[in-house]
C-alpha cells in the first residue's frame, strides 16, 4: 500500500513539474517572439537604429529568461536562439535590414522548435 501511495505522489509531482516547465517555456518564448515581431516591423519601416535598440533589449531579456528555460529544455536550442539574436543585432548595427529580418525570423523558428520539443508527444518521450 505504501508503494502505491508513493508512486501516486511521485506521478503527481512529475506531472506538476512537467506542466510548470511547459507553461514557463510557452510564456517566455511568446514574449520573445512578440518582441521579435515588433523589431521586424520597425526594421521593415527602415528604422534600423530603433530595431538595434529593441533587439538589444530582447537579448537582455533572453539572457535572463533562458536560464529558466534551460532547466526544462535543451541547452543547445537555447544557445542557438542566443546566437541568432546576436547575429541579428550585428545586422541591425550594420544597417542591413534584409539580413536582420531574416535572422529574426530564424530566431522565431528556433523558439518555436523549443516549444515543439516540449509538447507531450510520443516521439518526444521516446
Amino acid at each position: 500500500m505504501k508503494r502505491t501511495v508513493i508512486s501516486v505522489i511521485t506521478l503527481i509531482i512529475t506531472i506538476a513539474v512537467a506542466t510548470a516547465g511547459f507553461i514557463i517555456n510557452n510564456n517566455t518564448t511568446s514574449m520573445i517572439t512578440d518582441s521579435l515581431d515588433e523589431a521586424i516591423e520597425i526594421c521593415s519601416k527602415g528604422d534600423t537604429e530603433k530595431a538595434d535598440e529593441l533587439i538589444g533589449s530582447v537579448i537582455d531579456s533572453w539572457s535572463d529568461m533562458s536560464k529558466t528555460i534551460m532547466i526544462f529544455s535543451s541547452h543547445d536550442k537555447a544557445d542557438e536562439v542566443d546566437m541568432s539574436l546576436r547575429i541579428a543585432q550585428s545586422y541591425a548595427q550594420s544597417g542591413d535590414s534584409k539580413l536582420f529580418i531574416a535572422e529574426c525570423r530564424k530566431a522565431k523558428l528556433l523558439l518555436n522548435q523549443i516549444n515543439e520539443l516540449e509538447y507531450p508527444r510520443l516521439h518526444n518521450v521516446l
